[in-house]
């Protein structure tokens, strides 16, 4: 494959007294050549396959060869390999090779394999396409029989038969389709049929069209899964009639809904082999048996003198080892192909051990493999087996009764010949025991606890190390065989290890010393703050210790319940004790005494004329501080003051009390009342609309009053009793309030509610539709916006027309366009009114008409084409007329000249015009471009 073959016909001849002087070739593959004279050389492209290459010669006189000229060029194919697997083995180990090679043979009608499958799309219309290229038929032949297509045959899987389109297109670019959607749900072959396995390839049915099937189409034959056949084509063979057979054949598959799935796994053409030349298929030999033509090459091999195609490989060094086998076959054409050896180091081993953590536990051996490691599983095994939990495992646990030497081998599991030994000493174990006697303290605290360990085994005489709970080393005693510690209550942990006897070996021991709590005094009455004449009850509690308590107070007195009633601050202490005589600390408690109750008052209050008046003390002392309040012989309260108005001058009494036992007290105070005029207010009116202008008057009988005064709408000003004038600018209903200042001092106010009421003037407003109107549509539709306020309209319609309803309709003259002055007078309940003028547009609306057809016969009617319409602006006015080749044949920018259905002074004959137009709004300044058509007629 890939070497050139040189040809050469410069043999052949032309008749007496001519040349030869073109020599044409066609290679079979494709490729032909017609420039390179007679000798040439060419290199036919892979795939290997057969040729036929054809020679035409021809000569000056323009005559070619009459005499058929082949040559049959067949270029060896790649054989098949066996035998040839990646093999493992280790150094020191061999490995038998054994390879196999067979010849591949080479066929006229080619086979298109996808493998497993290839995955057909599922997309609204993408097309999946295949091709096969055929060269083994002579040059230019046709296909001229439809039955010269023995089969065509597809290997596919699919969910929906109906999804689809397949056809096949000839070299020349004739179609014939196979299937044509139909068919719904059948399966073809064994599909996936899962959306989550997108991916899976299912079991393709091989499916074959002829056009001498009689069997019907695939539609005909639906339902279920199609099995696998031959069908007859949706469209016939005949379609194909004429197509070049050289050249490339394609399949085509059109994919047309989604979610569905197929895969295609080959497809090939059958032809009639009576068309096809003898050269359609050829076998390279092969002869594996001769060394001269078969072999294995690479380090350290070793070939069978009897079979070349065996060796034995025996590596001295570890790693990846390629090894290649080849093979010639008689076209002379070599062939290789590789293995790899893996080759893996010998276990290295090295043996260790890890004493015990704790005495009596066993050691732990440690067999760890050394650089490089082999790969894969790898054997160990111990020896001797004595004392040991696992003889096979490379982390044993061992118990020797005696200093033991241990021995382990290791090895790459199966071969055995890969492996090394090493050993680890590993001494007797030895073992040891405690137990302890705990005596428990008498009081918390006192130290009277104690600690006795009693120690058995065999590697004495051993070393104590005590601790307390915090971790701090308190006694240390060195070579005992026992030993005794004392201390107050707690957990005390002790460390007993071997000494020179032993084998590192330790232990620790904790032992808790029980002591009763300490007597203590939980809880003691807060210092305590009494009333006058008042008792404190104080109140002890004890816990702790042993047995039943005692509660002793300082005054002599026992018991946890102790009621005293001091004249003055006193302290007691207090203590408690067990039955044991184990005595807690002492407490001590405060007895403090309130003084008694104080409260002052003023001596006199002077307030006017039914003014509420608010009555308070100066002071209020002593006491618990919870003070309560009852005025005027009235219930106590908590609030201090005292509010009430009064028409005559009164002595008023305030009594105190307090929330314990201190004695209430008594005081009084004079309310002095001075005396006011009545308050009258007046207006001159009450109603108006706005702006509202209003005089107020208040009656002064002092003639020495000023007046506050609040309008009601956020207007407040001091001024004179009488005239006072204020604009409300707002409608609404206003409440007025004035507060007199009489000459005395004293004030009087008065609240005259809804007295005000302003009326609104509506606002006059409207709108109207349509806006703009225009000549066409010149009825206008008026609505009144003026609100709420408004209970009357007169409308003044541009002088055409009144109106007096909320909304009227009105019809604008429709002959021109124009604007006309639209006046709304509204008013309210109280006659007031406001009054609008706006302006109402009615357009011009742009009309053009132009006859579709005219006579311009003579007989005096319909004799010229004009344009019509209403709105057109004669300044602007463009019109043409053209024949049906785009000649102009009349054009004017008179609107009042008509065309005569002439061109050049002579009639035009009778057809279809086109007409543009070009024309101005005169309303609205708007240049429009019209076009259409218009009929001759005579």
């Amino acid at each position: 494959q890939g070497e050139a073959v040189q040809f050469d016909g410069s043999g052949s001849t032309a008749p007496a007294g001519f040349n030869v002087i073109q020599w044409t070739w066609d290679f079979g593959d494709g490729v032909i050549d017609s420039t390179s004279g007679p000798v040439i050389s060419h290199v036919f492209p892979d795939p290997a396959s057969g040729h036929v290459v054809h020679l035409m010669v021809e000569d000056d006189n323009g005559c070619v060869n009459t005499n058929s000229v082949e040559l049959e060029v067949r270029v060896s194919t790649t054989p098949t390999f066996s035998g040839m697997d990646d093999q493992t083995i280790c150094v020191g180990e061999t490995a038998a090779l054994d390879a196999d090679a067979q010849a591949v043979t080479w066929s006229g009608q080619p086979v298109v394999d996808f493998g497993d499958g290839l995955a057909l799309p599922d997309e609204l219309g993408v097309v999946f396409t295949s091709s096969i290229t055929m060269s083994a038929f002579q040059v230019g032949q046709t296909l001229t029989d439809v039955n010269d297509i023995v089969s065509v045959c597809i290997d596919m899987e699919h969910s929906f038969m109906g999804d689809f389109v397949l056809q096949l297109t000839s070299p020349t670019g004739e179609t014939m389709v196979f299937h044509q959607q139909g068919g719904g749900g059948t399966y073809l072959g064994i599909p996936v049929d899962d959306e989550s396995q997108p991916n899976a390839v299912g079991t393709c049915y091989t499916y074959c069209f002829s056009p001498t099937a009689t069997n019907g189409t695939w539609v005909d034959n639906a339902g279920g899964t199609l099995p696998a056949g031959t069908y007859e084509s949706l469209q016939p063979f005949s379609n194909l009639l004429g197509s070049q057979l050289n050249g490339t054949w394609t399949v085509s598959f059109t994919d047309l809904f989604g979610l569905d799935n197929g895969f295609i796994c080959s497809w090939w053409i059958e032809f009639n082999p009576a068309l096809l030349p003898d050269v359609t298929a050829y076998t390279p030999v092969l002869d594996i048996n001769d060394p001269d033509s078969s072999g294995w090459s690479g380090a350290v091999l070793t070939t069978n003198p009897l079979d070349p195609s065996q060796a034995t490989f025996a590596p001295t060094t570890s790693g990846p080892q390629t090894l290649t086998y080849s093979v010639t076959d008689n076209f002379g054409c070599t062939y290789d192909t590789t293995l790899t050896v893996n080759v893996n180091p010998a276990a290295n081993v090295e043996a260790t051990a890890t004493p015990p953590e704790e005495c009596g536990d066993p050691w732990q051996l440690n067999a760890a493999l050394q650089q490089p490691i082999p790969q894969g599983p790898v054997t160990y095994y111990w020896t001797p087996t004595t004392g040991l939990n696992n003889s096979i495992s490379p982390y044993p646990f061992a118990s020797p009764d005696q200093d033991t030497w241990y021995v382990i081998t290791a090895f790459p599991s199966g071969h055995p010949l890969c492996g090394t030994t090493d050993s680890v000493l590993v001494n007797g174990l030895t073992w040891l025991e405690n137990d302890s006697i705990v005596t428990d303290a008498i009081c918390h605290g006192d130290g009277t606890g104690h600690i006795q360990v009693v120690t058995t085994g065999n590697g004495g005489p051993w070393n104590y190390s005590w601790m307390n709970a915090g971790g701090t080393v308190v006694q240390t005693t060195m070579g005992a065989n026992g030993d005794n510690f004392s201390g107050a209550g707690g957990t005390w942990t002790v460390v007993v290890s071997e000494g020179a006897n032993g084998n590192n070996c330790s232990d620790t021991l904790q032992a808790v010393i029980l002591e009763p709590s300490a007597v203590e005094m939980v809880s003691l009455s807060d210092d305590t703050l009494i009333c006058r004449t008042g008792t404190a009850t104080l109140v002890a509690d004890v816990t702790g210790g042993t047995g039943s308590h005692t509660v002793h107070w300082s005054d002599g007195a026992t018991g946890a319940t102790h009621a005293v009633g001091p004249l003055g601050t006193t302290t007691w202490e207090v203590w408690a004790t067990d039955s044991s005589g184990c005595m807690s600390d002492t407490l001590e408690v405060e007895v403090a005494v309130r003084p008694p109750l104080g409260l002052s008052v003023p001596d006199t209050v002077v307030t006017c004329f039914e003014r509420t008046t608010l009555l308070m003390p100066d002071t209020v002392f002593g006491g618990d501080g919870a003070y309560q309040y009852a005025w005027a012989g009235g219930t106590f309260t908590p609030d201090p003051g005292y509010t009430a108005a009064w028409q005559d001058t009164t002595l008023v009494c305030l009594t105190v009390t307090d929330g314990c036992e201190t004695p209430d007290v008594t005081r009084c105070v004079l309310v002095a009342v001075k005396q006011i005029p009545d308050l009258v207010l007046t207006a001159d009116t009450t109603e108006g609309c706005d702006p509202f202008f209003v005089i107020f008057n208040v009656q002064d009988t002092t003639g020495g009053a000023t007046v506050t005064w609040n309008f009601g709408d956020g207007t407040v000003v001091n001024g004179p009793p009488a005239p006072v004038g204020h604009t409300y600018m707002d409608p609404g209903v206003f409440d007025v309030k004035v507060t007199a200042h009489w000459p005395n001092g004293c004030d009087d106010d008065s609240t005259f509610s809804d007295m005000i009421i302003v009326a609104a003037v509506p606002d006059a407003q409207f709108t109207w539709s349509p806006n703009p109107a225009s000549t066409l549509d010149p009825t206008v539709h008026f609505a009144e916006q003026a609100g709420p306020y408004a209970v009357m309209w007169s409308w003044d319609l541009a002088g055409l027309d009144t109106a007096m309803s909320p909304d009227p309709v009105f019809v604008f003259p429709n002959d021109v366009g124009g604007h006309y002055p639209v006046q709304l007078v509204v008013a309210n309940y109280l006659g007031c009114t406001d009054t609008i003028v706006r302006t109402i547009e009615v357009m011009d609306e742009f009309l053009v008409f132009v006859p579709t057809a005219f006579t311009p016969d003579g007989d005096g009617v319909n004799e010229q084409l004009f344009v019509l319409g209403d709105d057109i602006d004669t300044q602007a006015f463009v019109l043409n007329i053209f024949n049906r080749w785009g000649q102009m044949v009349f054009s004017t920018e008179d609107r009042s000249i008509g065309w005569d259905g002439t061109f050049g002074g002579k009639p035009v004959p009778d057809d279809v015009y086109n007409w543009k137009l070009e024309a101005r709004s005169l309303w609205t300044g708007i240049s429009h471009k019209l076009s259409g058509h218009v009929s001759v007629l005579r």
